[in-house]
């Protein structure tokens, strides 16, 4: 009897211990969910949200505080009127918001909605109000209940709106600011063309020394200002981002030399050795932007000189890897502090306080070079010692892939040079040929007397000695010796007619015009052949059109100059009459006229014949060249004008009006 007492107490004792376990385990749950609860209720506190619920079946929706309170209604009874919400909504986005909700409801696949909307607060207050909520759904698809939360985004689409605005203001008037741009590049550019131009026609003149020099100063300042003009423009459109790289084969060492070509009387007279050198590897023609990759070339070769007295200053392309192309200008100028080094590319950044006003500048050249360079999707950088030189470089990708150029590395040559950088230089191509350099004309004379070349190069101004005295000396040693000249034109061009010199070679050169036999520019074509003018040029029919007088004698002046005699007229309307009495072989039609613009009287002078028409403007934006091209023009100039863009542009559209001159070779 006591075993079943003491048993039936025990198993009392265990039911009881396991309802008390169960007990406990359930207030733990209770209060775990409800600190969650609490947890979830203090976050959505903190997020400034109220909370809905809404019961299908119902039809009853309730609010807490917070949601009452974001609609203006902070005593407003539970469950929430029919139609309370609806009615809130501002009159304005009132359908908007209801049918996109009837359309979520609809949609089977929902279970998330979300909407912006505003309401109107009773007080005519207009508040921005944000919904997010989740619908739950039967196995059939159809709505139980929807729960979620109300935001007041009042404050961030205030601050949308405020940025919206200011990204507008900043848009207008970085347009303002273009078209301001746009508008003073035309106007200053309008009577540039006429000085630039008839610089030009006077330095065809015969002049004394000083006269020469001071045309020579009107010309570099000049080409200076059109350099600016053109830098700020250029900045522009990169603000605006309307810089696009147009992308065409061209000829690398074309661009080069013409870029060399720009500085040198620069390099004359601060008697600072000029040359470049392009990596063998690379390939005759490139795909690119030509214009854009000489604008860089220009500019650093600009910097370069503003700031080197003394030296050289050596352009170098080479080869990264297969696929980049690494430029290098590198100089021996006063170098920069490493502590300028990283502003160097920012606009209107010069490196120091007092360079500006030691060397002048806009401080916009290397930050127009950085733009093209990134745009192109390349890579820039600078390297300098202080006191010792800079080394400006950028590398850009190619898709060409690597082509050898073909040279020669036969013969041995001896280079008469008081530049050691010319030394320096030539070991850069494995592909060059032998050479012994010489740095005065005594130590040439040696040399030559003790070892066979079969090339010689000399100097023009050599160390000691005249170089066309030297090659005279030569060509008496031995008469198969190919003798060359190097030089600057002015100086090398009254040498054209003597017989002992085989060959000249015009400075500043591309290292591998110096052994190349046929090099594509030599001062001797240039001082034989100037006046040698296509005769079939002079047959051609031209007609000029400009309002302004002074452009009008410029542009006839340089085609007078190809043997051109030009007719001209002053307004659109007047050449359109003009073609109506005589046939053109080709027009030159200015862009902005009064009366009848250039594209407007294109049109018409191409229902009457037919004819090559090109646009003059001094306007430089696309959308001008794009309008004369719809006008049915088939080419555009901007001015400034030069007779070598006008022999190129003849030498394009009448390509079987050129006759070649005969060069000198040996």
């Amino acid at each position: 009897m006591n075993g079943i007492l003491l048993a039936i107490a025990i198993i009392s004792s265990i039911g009881w211990l396991a309802s008390y376990i169960k007990q406990r385990r359930i207030a733990k749950d209770h209060r775990r969910i409800e600190d969650e609860i609490e947890l979830i209720q203090n976050s959505i506190r903190t997020i400034g949200a109220g909370t809905f619920y809404y019961n299908i079946q119902k039809d009853a929706s309730y609010w807490d505080a917070r949601s009452k309170e974001i609609f203006g209604f902070p005593d407003l009874p539970d469950p929430i009127p029919p139609g309370f919400w609806e009615s809130r909504v501002f009159e304005e986005d009132r359908e908007r918001v209801i049918d996109g909700a009837i359309q979520l409801l609809s949609d089977k696949d929902t279970q998330i909605m979300s909407h912006e909307y505003r309401i109107c607060l009773p007080s005519g207050e207009i508040r921005w109000v944000g919904g997010t909520g989740y619908l739950r759904r039967d196995h059939e698809g159809s709505i139980i209940e929807s729960f979620g939360f109300h935001f007041d985004l009042t404050n961030q689409k205030r601050y949308e709106q405020a940025l919206l605005r200011e990204r507008q203001r900043a848009v207008s008037g970085m347009l303002a600011k273009t078209q301001f741009l746009a508008n003073m590049s035309h106007e200053i550019r309008t009577p540039m063309n006429a000085i630039i131009g008839l610089i030009e026609l006077l330095d065809e003149q015969s002049l004394n020394s000083v006269q020469r020099s001071y045309l020579s100063t009107l010309k570099n300042s000049g080409n200076v200002l059109m350099r600016i003009v053109n830098d700020i423009l250029d900045l522009s459109k990169m603000e605006a981002g309307k810089l696009h790289l147009e992308m065409k084969p061209f000829d690398l060492k074309e661009a080069v030399t013409q870029c060399l070509s720009v500085y040198t009387q620069e390099s004359d007279s601060k008697n600072i050795f000029l040359a470049a050198h392009l990596d063998s590897r690379l390939p005759n023609t490139l795909t690119g932007d030509s214009i854009r990759l000489q604008q860089a070339l220009l500019n650093l070769l600009g910097n370069a000189f503003k700031f080197t007295q003394e030296g050289s200053i050596l352009l170098t392309i080479s080869l990264a890897d297969q696929q980049t192309m690494r430029v290098e200008v590198k100089d021996t100028g006063s170098g920069i502090q490493e502590k300028h080094l990283t502003k160097l590319f920012e606009r209107f950044e010069q490196g120091a306080e007092d360079i500006s006003n030691r060397f002048g500048g806009s401080g916009l050249g290397l930050t127009i070079i950085k733009n093209i360079v990134e745009l192109w999707q390349g890579k820039v950088g600078v390297d300098s010692v202080y006191g010792q030189g800079s080394t400006f470089w950028f590398e850009l990708p190619i898709k060409e892939p690597s082509k050898a150029i073909k040279t020669s590395n036969k013969g041995n040559i001896l280079v008469c040079s008081r530049f050691d950088e010319l030394a320096q230089l030539w070991t850069l191509d494995p592909n060059a040929p032998n050479v012994t350099f010489a740095r005065d004309a005594e130590a040439f004379k040696q040399l030559f007397a003790q070892q066979q070349f079969d090339q010689v190069i000399v100097e023009q101004r050599a160390r000691n000695g005249h170089g066309p005295d030297l090659l005279k000396w030569v060509k008496e040693q031995s008469e198969s010796a190919f003798t060359t000249l190097i030089g600057y034109e002015k100086y090398v061009g009254d040498c054209s007619d003597l017989p002992f010199i085989d060959r000249y070679c015009s400075k500043p050169y591309i290292l591998q015009d110096l052994w190349s036999k046929s090099p594509k520019s030599t001062a001797l074509a240039a001082a034989s052949t100037h006046d040698q003018i296509p005769n079939e040029f002079r047959e051609l029919s031209v007609l000029v059109v400009d309002d302004v007088e002074t452009n009008l004698m410029v542009i006839k002046g340089l085609l007078k100059r190809l043997g051109i005699k030009a007719d001209s007229c002053i307004d659109g309307s007047e050449s359109i009459a003009q073609c109506k009495s005589k046939a053109y072989d080709l027009i030159l039609m200015d862009y902005e006229m009064p009366v009848l613009s250039g594209p407007e009287a294109a049109i018409e002078i191409l229902k009457i014949q037919p004819t090559i028409i090109v646009g003059l403007s001094a306007h430089v934006g696309t959308e001008f060249v794009n309008a004369c091209f719809e006008a049915g023009m088939v080419d555009y100039l901007s001015k400034p004008v030069n007779s070598q863009r006008l022999t190129a542009l003849l030498s394009k559209h009448f390509p079987s009006k050129q006759e070649q001159p005969l060069v000198k070779e040996g």
